[in-house]
């Protein structure tokens, strides 16, 4: 009997571990990872992205992320370059160059963004990030707004950082686990 309780209690601890390690995970893009850590979006740079095709990114752990350009201002197509700053040196990012570009990301499962993070953003022009919302977001799109009189505006996007919402089944399996553990106890 005593073997089997402690037996029971290692079970119930190793899922609910489980259930904890798959709820966690935090996935990076960004475009100057060289080692390529957290995804292949370096290899990326030189891409152009377009409104049909857009690029592909693969994120280690997690999956296929696909960007597309949503909205076409002057016509020409978004780039992954070094063309802005992150106050001195160049930095690969999504290059955002007109009033109103906008990129749409696209997630496998929803996911919880956490930021994206901009290059050369000053008070005369921001990046407007829709689809933030916890628990719900399967893409999100960012676009450049610049303030009025702003003739040059342009703004990068150096890496994205988000979180996968758990899956029900595994918030599900923790909970359970611990109600078991709470309730072993009570009765001890």
């Amino acid at each position: 009997p005593k073997y089997q309780k402690m037996k029971l209690k290692t079970t119930l601890i190793a899922a609910m571990s489980m259930a904890t390690i798959a709820t966690s995970q935090a996935f990076v893009i960004d475009f100057n990872d060289t080692a390529e850590t957290f995804s292949d979006a370096f290899d990326s740079v030189g891409s152009s992205i377009d409104n049909s095709t857009g690029i592909t990114i693969n994120v280690a752990g997690y999956g296929d992320v696909v960007i597309n350009m949503t909205t076409i201002v002057d016509g020409n197509n978004l780039q992954v370059g070094g063309a802005y700053t992150d106050g001195g040196l160049n930095i690969n990012s999504i290059e955002l160059d007109n009033n109103g570009d906008q990129v749409t990301v696209t997630f496998p499962t929803n996911v919880i963004v956490f930021n994206a993070q901009s290059l050369d953003e000053d008070t005369s022009e921001s990046l407007d990030v829709d689809g933030t919302v916890p628990g719900n977001v399967h893409t999100i799109t960012a676009n450049l707004v610049a303030t009025v009189g702003n003739e040059n505006p342009g703004i990068g996007i150096q890496a994205i950082k988000f979180d996968v919402v758990p899956e029900p089944s595994s918030t599900a399996l923790g909970a359970l686990g611990l109600g078991i553990l709470l309730l072993k106890r009570r009765r001890a």
